[in-house]
């Protein structure tokens, strides 16, 4: 699934010429009028070449979109730093200055119509070469100061770029019955302690108060035992997962609270039966290892009785677009994001 599918086409608008100056390094007009502002889209670095073309490909993919509504459309536009270019657009700030996102915030169609705009220029660029991408809504008051955010971590930023190149991030859903999890870890419970028949003895002969007690500590092992399993294989997934990936983490794993059978039975009800998610891993795969990574998803699964997987990707790298900090910039936050350093409100 590459980047986000659309149900449906879209009247398409004619494109807007995209636009560079020749050098792509004096791009703007320092001296806009306060009501206007930069919209960042992600930062690339590319050969001037590949800019311009980076910018037909983006302005095409706008047009597919619903059209923006605001009467001062204007096209994108690359602003140079060194070997970087911030992919950006001009943009009223009736519209996009944080108040006014922040307004739209009930405002459904106009977020969806926004975010789907962004990141269809993200994944343009993300196709061509690796791309930062900024957050929904990054704004600078002028061109000078995403020309200075570019400078100011240049080789952070240029350094993260080649760590990304040729990669796209791709999410996997691992899902599993509850119920099957259980048994399979009350049969590995009593192979390892061989003892379940004389616990199972003890509660059959056992007073109705110390029957009770009985029953809340085997089943407090049950759930101690699952959690257990539950965790081995999702570190076992992430593993596998992650044999041909540059990087790998797990961004959602299921709690050890959720695995009380009382939640159980609330999925169940919930999901009709069909499991519920125990891990969404995120990873970062190299475009020439995409068939082996999948493949190894799909041998994890099959051998592992109860567990099914959903993958979704190419995507752009969300995930992995936090830069560290350089050593000698003590007031940024390490594993700070790029947008933290790309977006500042204007």
């Amino acid at each position: 699934m590459q980047g986000s599918p659309h149900d449906s086409p879209h009247d398409s608008p004619r494109a807007e010429p995209a636009r560079a100056t020749p050098d792509l390094a004096a791009t703007g007009d320092d001296s806009e009028e306060e009501n206007w502002a930069w919209y960042l889209y992600g930062v690339w670095r590319a050969s001037d070449a590949e800019a311009r073309a980076l910018l037909d490909a983006a302005a095409a993919a706008l047009a597919t979109e619903p059209p923006d509504e605001s009467p001062d459309q204007q096209p994108l536009e690359l602003i140079a730093s060194g070997e970087l270019q911030a992919l950006t657009r001009r943009v009223p700030l009736a519209d996009f200055s944080p108040e006014a996102i922040s307004a739209h915030g009930d405002d459904r169609a106009w977020l969806e119509q926004s975010a789907r705009r962004h990141n269809a220029v993200v994944e343009v660029a993300q196709r061509e070469r690796a791309i930062l991408p900024a957050k929904f809504g990054s704004v600078y008051p002028r061109a000078e100061d995403v020309r200075a955010a570019l400078l100011e971590r240049h080789d952070a930023l240029r350094d993260h770029l080649i760590w990304l190149d040729g990669c796209d991030e791709w999410a996997v859903h691992l899902y599993s019955e509850l119920a099957s999890l259980r048994r399979r870890a009350e049969q590995e419970q009593n192979q390892r302690q061989g003892d379940a028949g004389s616990a199972r003895e003890q509660l059959a002969a056992a007073s109705p108060g110390r029957a009770y007690f009985l029953r809340r500590k085997l089943a407090d092992e049950l759930a101690d035992a699952t959690e257990r399993l539950l965790d081995d294989l999702i570190a076992q997934a992430l593993e596998a997962f992650a044999r041909h990936a540059r990087a790998a983490e797990v961004t959602r794993q299921l709690s050890g609270a959720r695995l009380s059978q009382q939640d159980h039975e609330q999925d169940q009800q919930d999901q009709g039966g069909a499991g519920v998610e125990v891990m969404l891993a995120t990873l970062l795969v190299p475009r020439d290892a995409v068939e082996a990574f999948s493949a190894d998803v799909a041998a994890f699964v099959q051998r592992e009785p109860g567990l099914w997987s959903e993958q979704s990707g190419p995507w752009a790298p969300y995930s992995f677009a936090a830069v560290p900090a350089e050593p000698d910039a003590p007031d940024a936050p390490e594993g700070a994001d790029v947008t933290e350093g790309f977006g500042g409100g204007a």
